[in-house]
């Protein structure tokens, strides 16, 4: 019987954080120079008005930068399982690599539940 438990679905949305934040300050920065630069973003843009280039600019990082990071995070996270067993903790973890740690429940100093 296979009692492997994956975790808090939750935890996608935190471990998406980072990206969300990259993607987020290169927009800023880049509609940021639309607005204070249009003659250098002019240049770049290939005749997208001055206008869409924020909205085509947040598509572009959207198709770039999250759709690989949201496929990461999801192989990730379907990859990521524990299992209490009788005497240990087992946590298995890994996209290409597969890793398997075992923690023994007398190695186990301190656990904080909060509800």
């Amino acid at each position: 019987m296979d009692s492997s438990r994956h975790l808090d679905s939750k935890v996608r949305v935190i471990w998406l954080v980072p990206t969300a934040v990259l993607i987020l300050f290169i927009w800023v920065v880049g509609a940021g120079f639309s607005v204070f630069a249009p003659d250098s973003v002019s240049s770049i843009s290939h005749g997208i008005p001055a206008l869409l280039f924020p909205i085509a600019l947040l598509l572009l990082l959207l198709i770039i930068l999250g759709l690989p990071s949201f496929a990461w995070v999801h192989m990730n996270f379907v990859n990521f399982t524990y299992e209490l067993a009788p005497g240990d903790v087992v946590i298995r973890e890994g996209v290409f690599t597969r890793k398997r740690t075992v923690i023994p429940y007398g190695r186990i100093q301190n656990i904080t539940t909060q509800r």
